[in-house]
Parts: structure tokens; C-alpha cells; sequence
């Protein structure tokens, strides 16, 4: 309440060196006037502030879930690199879909054991939905918010690529080679290590904490 104090002492002092004096219930309608403008303007700044908070908050979960499916492509990546080693390696991987559409990166060896993970989806909806707000609450946030949106997109694209390519998919003229596999996964953990710096640097941003952890759920 200083600012106020100061603000109705400066406007007072101002009528009486212009030879202005008011009356007095004209002099108190000034002074209220501008205090409440004050007052509106703070809560104002605060409205702004919790919903920043609140938005921010929301953001941060999403990155926490797009981390763990980034974690979870990069470890699918390794066991492609794996397989690409061995003679016919490649034909090892395979896509299961499960009852209710859900896919799952698969590998069974020679010898009849497997390995099977769920390949993750990707999060967008707290960024995208939030953006306009953002233009008008922090322009900073806004372009790290497009930033971190791209960074999803791409880390979208790797794993839609990988299904295509795992499940031998390809476009006509391409076979599913060692080679061919090879040169993806050079490609895909470039992406990703881009969009893991990415990640880290938006949460750092809207949450002032390093990225360290992930979310399953």
C-alpha cells in the first residue's frame, strides 16, 4: 500500500501548487478514483500471475510425459542398434497392436524370447491450447512455447517413422536393410538429442528446475 500512499500525497500536493485546492468531497473523489485504479490494477497483476502459474504448471507435466516417450524411443533405438549387428538382425522387430490399437515395439530372438515395450504417445495439448494466453502474459514464454511445441512434433515424427520402418512399411524402392536401419537411427538420435536440450531448456523456463525426471502417466 506505499505506492498507493505515495500516489494520493504527489496528486494532493499537486492541486495545491496549481492553486487548485477542491473541495473536499471533489478531493476525495479523486483520491478514490486513483486508488482504485491501483487496486484494479493489482488484482489484475495477480489474475496474471496465478494464471501464468497455473498454465505453466500444466506445461511442465506435458514435457514430463513427452520425456519419459522420448526415453522410451531412444531405448527402442538401442535395441534397433543392436539387432542391426547381428545376421538378419532386423527381422527380429516386429509392431504389435494390442486390442485396443495401442502399439508396442517387439523383438524375438532366435531362441524364442522376447522383448516387447509400448510405444509412447506424444503431449501437446496444454501448449497449444494455451498460446494465445501466453502471447498476452509473457512474450518469452510464447516463443519457447512454439520451441517446445516443434521439438514434440519432431520427436513425433522419429517415432511414427519407426513404426512405418519397424513394421517393414517402407515406401516402394525401399527395403527394410541393415543399411537402411542404420542411417535411420543415426538420423533419429540426432533429432532426438535435439529435442531432449529442447525439453530441458523450456522446463527450465517455465518451471526454474532442471528436467531430471519423467512421467509415465
Amino acid at each position: 500500500m506505499g505506492n498507493l500512499s505515495d500516489l494520493i500525497a504527489k496528486t494532493y500536493e499537486f492541486l495545491v501548487r496549481a492553486g487548485a485546492l477542491l473541495p473536499v468531497t471533489a478531493l476525495v473523489a479523486v483520491l478514490l478514483f486513483v486508488a482504485r485504479e491501483i487496486l484494479e490494477g493489482k488484482r489484475r497483476k495477480d489474475s496474471s500471475s496465478r494464471k501464468k502459474r497455473a498454465i505453466s504448471r500444466l506445461m511442465a507435466y506435458d514435457i514430463e510425459r513427452n520425456y519419459w516417450a522420448l526415453k522410451s524411443t531412444r531405448q527402442c533405438l538401442e535395441t534397433i542398434t543392436d539387432q542391426i549387428a547381428k545376421p538378419d538382425g532386423v527381422e527380429n522387430l516386429s509392431i504389435r497392436v494390442g486390442s485396443n490399437g495401442e502399439k508396442y515395439f517387439q523383438c524375438e530372438e532366435p531362441d524364442g524370447s522376447t522383448s516387447s515395450s509400448p510405444i509412447r504417445k506424444v503431449f501437446t495439448g496444454s501448449l497449444t491450447s494455451n498460446l494465445l494466453i501466453l502471447a498476452d502474459l509473457d512474450e518469452r514464454q510464447f516463443e519457447a512455447t512454439l520451441d517446445a511445441i516443434d521439438a514434440i512434433n519432431e520427436l513425433n515424427h522419429v517415432i511414427d517413422s519407426m513404426v512405418i520402418y519397424v513394421s517393414d512399411d517402407l515406401p516402394n524402392g525401399h527395403d527394410r536393410s541393415s543399411g537402411f536401419m542404420e542411417g535411420f537411427v543415426e538420423y533419429a538420435e540426432r533429432v532426438l538429442n535435439d529435442c531432449e536440450e529442447a525439453f530441458k531448456k523450456f522446463y527450465k523456463i517455465v518451471t526454474g528446475n532442471v528436467l531430471d525426471s519423467h512421467r509415465v502417466r
